[in-house]
């Protein structure tokens, strides 16, 4: 065997490790770092869609990451980094939840808030909370982010101003977060 087919081997070695070493990390953490994704979207669909370009994301730049730091950190940093570029998109039909300071501290907080164990409590309370809201209020999340329809769309099937659509959307994701605070201590 030749120095360059050693040499290639060995490469082909390391290669095979650092796949290894990333698959191990992304499937410990796939669970919080989608949670945390869906948690400042909103929406399963895009949460998905945005989780996929973040393990791409993660993946073109897993030889940038330290081994034996926080994975969870810098997965979630490559995550936000992410929702930012769809809320960046989706500003022209304005479909955001929240503002880009609600996005700011939901960040900031989203690690600590949900941990693995605590995502399908975290789904049985939202889905208890909303069943709980005015069937009104229900039918307006869901054409929101279910349907992905536009506060403009909303605003014409309803019959009513954008201003009041949006006000509205607002005081139900108040009261969201305010029974998921009451039912989760979050």
């Amino acid at each position: 065997m030749s120095y360059q087919d050693e040499k290639q081997d060995a490469s082909l070695a390391e290669n095979e490790q650092e796949v290894q070493a990333f698959i191990k990390l992304l499937t410990a953490h796939h669970t919080r770092i989608y949670a945390y994704i869906l948690s400042l979207v909103g929406n399963v669909g895009h949460a998905e869609d945005i989780m996929q370009e973040t393990s791409y994301m993660m993946w073109t730049k897993f030889s940038e990451f330290e081994i034996g730091s926080n994975f969870d950190a810098w997965a979630k940093r490559i995550a936000y980094y992410r929702v930012l570029e769809y809320r960046r998109k989706e500003k022209q039909n304005a479909s955001m939840l929240f503002s880009d300071e609600t996005l700011a501290q939901l960040h900031q907080g989203a690690s600590e808030a949900l941990h693995e164990n605590d995502i399908e409590d975290y789904k049985t309370t939202l889905s208890n909370c909303i069943q709980k809201l005015d069937p009104k209020d229900r039918d307006l999340l869901d054409m929101k982010y279910q349907k992905n329809m536009t506060v403009k769309t909303i605003s014409e099937l309803l019959n009513q101003t954008i201003q009041n659509v949006y006000y509205h959307l607002v005081k139900v994701r108040n009261s969201l977060r305010n029974c998921m605070k009451r039912n989760m201590s979050i």
